[in-house]
């Protein structure tokens, strides 16, 4: 199972992938430490971030071919990097922060209009997990 958690900077991504993966003994991806590891090679321009979202999305379905619950965070800002990590089992969106720290990615950002479980303001950490849990039981029903 590939659980995608996207949303900007800031936004509380890695929190909540944390405490996810926690609960369902998965293995968690952070886009960040990606990024400064296997994919240093890639920029921020539109390309390279299309290729990171591919790369993500590649290593994910390995580890879910292993039958691995994957919990992958990362900001993919559009609808072409979305499209090119693929289809995940749940797309979590934090939407609790309207401006990312990174002016050109916030500049780049686009709403999704296809996702699973969106995370506004108001809600802890438990609250978070229990609602993609909720989401998770119900599809498997």
């Amino acid at each position: 199972m590939i659980i995608q958690v996207i949303g900007h900077s800031g936004a509380g991504k890695t929190g909540l992938s944390t405490e996810l993966t926690r609960r369902l003994g998965g293995i968690h991806i952070n886009g960040d430490k990606v990024r400064a590891d296997l994919n240093k090679d890639l920029g921020f321009e539109p390309l390279d971030r299309i290729e990171n979202a591919r790369r993500l999305g590649a290593l994910a379905r390995l580890l879910d071919d292993q039958d691995k619950i994957v919990v992958v965070d990362f900001i993919c800002p559009t609808k072409e990097t979305r499209k090119a990590f693929g289809s995940p089992d749940c797309l979590v969106w934090v939407n609790r922060k309207y401006r990312g720290q990174f002016v050109d990615t916030g500049r780049m950002w686009e709403d999704p209009t296809k996702f699973d479980v969106e995370i506004k303001e108001g809600l802890s950490i438990n609250e978070e997990v229990d609602l993609v849990l909720s989401f998770l039981r119900q599809k498997s029903c």
